[in-house]
């Protein structure tokens, strides 16, 4: 009796259609098949750091990590002053801290020709500072707007050489305004010790340039001696 009970639920087993074996699903193939793995899109959950699984940023696509100012200074902010006199950069150095005391302009004119590799910035940033520091002096006492119009070439510098500015705990971003701010800050506070740092930086880095604004001391050979002829 078992046994024919058996045999009947395969007969019956082998008369139902195809679909009935798939539980939830439609034969594949037919139109209400459920589409393929490609087709399926996925909904993301966006990462709070504004990173994607990549470690790119998920709106700009830059990876911050790999632009996170790392290198420090060559020299600090208050060394001025070379340490010893057989350091390669010692005469460089006094006549940055020089420049940087009794001629500011000067200074960041010729910070600015070797920025931009272009002679003729020496003599506009040149006078833009000078009448800047003049008017601050004369109505404010107080050297508060040559400030305004430097600030921005430490920035240019910083991320130029890949420099730490001081906020790379808050951000890696060389660009944020975090960085910026101290910059800001800095020239506000240290002006003058920030153009002498700036200077030394540029001069350990960038080949000096002939004409207005470039490396004073240039050492020229004497002309050779020629025979007197009698």
């Amino acid at each position: 009796m078992a046994s024919a009970d058996v045999s009947l639920l395969l007969q019956s087993n082998d008369s139902l259609p195809l679909e009935a074996y798939y539980v939830g699903e439609k034969e594949p193939g037919s139109k209400d098949s459920p589409p393929a793995a490609a087709d399926v899109q996925f909904d993301t959950m966006p990462i709070s750091s504004g990173k994607d699984a990549t470690g790119l940023d998920s709106e700009s696509g830059v990876d911050y990590d790999d632009l996170a100012p790392t290198r420090e200074w060559s020299t600090g902010l208050c060394s001025c002053i070379p340490r010893s006199t057989s350091d390669e950069h010692a005469s460089s150095d006094c006549e940055i801290c020089c420049l940087g005391c009794f001629a500011p302009c000067v200074l960041y004119g010729s910070n600015m020709v070797r920025l931009s590799g272009n002679q003729d910035e020496f003599w506009n940033n040149c006078m833009c500072y000078a009448s800047l520091f003049v008017v601050g002096k004369l109505i404010l006492r107080l050297n508060v707007l040559a400030p305004i119009k430097s600030w921005s070439s430490r920035s240019a510098i910083r991320m130029q050489f890949g420099l730490q500015s001081g906020a790379e705990s808050v951000t890696s971003d060389p660009s944020d305004g975090c960085h910026r701010c101290c910059d800001c800050f800095l020239h506000f506070i240290c002006h003058r010790c920030a153009l002498c740092q700036e200077a030394r930086e540029i001069r350990r880095r960038v080949p000096p340039l002939s004409g207005p604004g470039s490396s004073v001391g240039t050492v020229v050979a004497p002309p050779s001696m020629q025979a007197m002829k009698h």
